[in-house]
């Protein structure tokens, strides 16, 4: 197993509630989970508690059979990529520049970038689509060719664990199909252990081969997606009642409903 995670309770200062309670978990090498739940659910916080960033108040999470206490910051950065949304950048930046940033952890801060280097760079950016924006500065990018850009740069770091917070966040339809549809190669033909927090249930149904349900920080179920995401269960979670439809090869779609009588 790549991660496990036995009786996690994550609390937080002046949280009424924890941000995850009592939480096992495994995830293994060559699976795509998806993790999905409402807002305030638990699902960053349980990305971060993987990857030692958080020190859960209960519990013990191992990473390839070590305690994550026991692993530096830059072994961790050389195993695993983190893609989330919302970070700042302290100086200017050109795209290339920020996937370049993803080989930092085999080159050191100061090594200069090898041939290797610069086409693991030009194939993380044509993976996202964003070979002809390589010079183009960050902050002139939209948020959704930011995302990708930071979706790349994880891609430039080579690891073997890939944690996705939102990865298609501010994406339009096609890239973010194309995103889960490449994630979902990368984890199979690189043999990776993908965790990926998301609020489309359809794409996570129809990409991931394994769901986490998270509701109020607590694991309420675990499976194949089709086990998982049933009316009953993506109804207790969300506060919603919703019919669940199969659409066979294309995922299961959820439609909310309403109880409200017609006028």
């Amino acid at each position: 197993m790549s991660f496990v995670m036995n009786g996690v309770t994550v609390q937080y200062a002046g949280a009424a509630s924890p941000a995850l309670l009592d939480a096992s978990l495994s995830f293994e090498p060559g699976v795509h989970t998806a993790v999905l739940g409402p807002n305030g659910a638990g699902k960053s916080t349980l990305l971060r508690v993987l990857l030692g960033l958080i020190r859960p108040a209960a519990g013990e999470v191992r990473f390839e059979g070590r305690p994550t206490s026991e692993w530096t910051r830059r072994e961790m950065a050389r195993r695993t990529a983190l893609v989330s949304a919302g970070e700042e950048f302290a100086f200017p930046l050109s795209v290339q520049e920020l996937v370049t940033m993803g080989r930092t952890p085999h080159l050191g801060s100061w090594r200069a970038e090898r041939p290797v280097d610069r086409e693991v760079v030009r194939q993380a950016l044509y993976d996202v689509d964003l070979l002809g924006l390589a010079g183009r500065p960050v902050s002139t990018l939209s948020a959704g060719e930011l995302q990708r850009a930071r979706l790349a740069r994880a891609l430039a770091q080579e690891s073997d664990h890939l944690l996705l917070d939102e990865p298609t966040a501010h994406l339009d339809l096609g890239h973010e199909l194309a995103t889960f549809e490449r994630i979902e190669q990368l984890t199979k033909e690189k043999h990776l252990t993908t965790i990926t927090v998301t609020h489309n249930l359809n794409l996570a149904s129809r990409f991931s081969d394994r769901v986490v349900l998270l509701s109020g920080g607590r694991v309420t179920a675990v499976g194949e997606p089709r086990e998982v995401l049933v009316s009953e269960r993506i109804e207790a979670a969300f506060g919603c009642p919703v019919e669940v439809r199969d659409l066979a090869e294309l995922g299961v779609l959820a439609v909310p409903t309403s109880n409200r009588p017609e006028t």
